[in-house]
């Protein structure tokens, strides 16, 4: 479920995928709808930085998600 929008040079590495949210979801930051923003493989914060990808940042509130350019270097 949800969808999600590829870079299509790099289609596994660099992608944002949207979800609707699982109200009943363990994972708090799951139970709304958030945005998963992927750059060279890596997973990244509101702020653009490196996270892991079962980390709660790495769910992004739709109201704080800013696009990040698929070229775009992770700190």
């Amino acid at each position: 479920c949800g969808i999600v929008y590829h870079d299509p040079a790099k289609p596994n590495y660099n992608y944002d995928r949207l979800m609707p949210g699982k109200p009943h979801s363990p994972n708090p930051s799951q139970q709304q709808p958030y945005i998963v923003q992927m750059r060279n493989g890596y997973c990244l914060d509101e702020r653009g930085n490196k996270v892991a990808t079962n980390a709660p940042e790495a769910h992004i509130a739709p109201e704080k998600y800013v696009f990040r350019p698929w070229n775009y270097k992770a700190k």
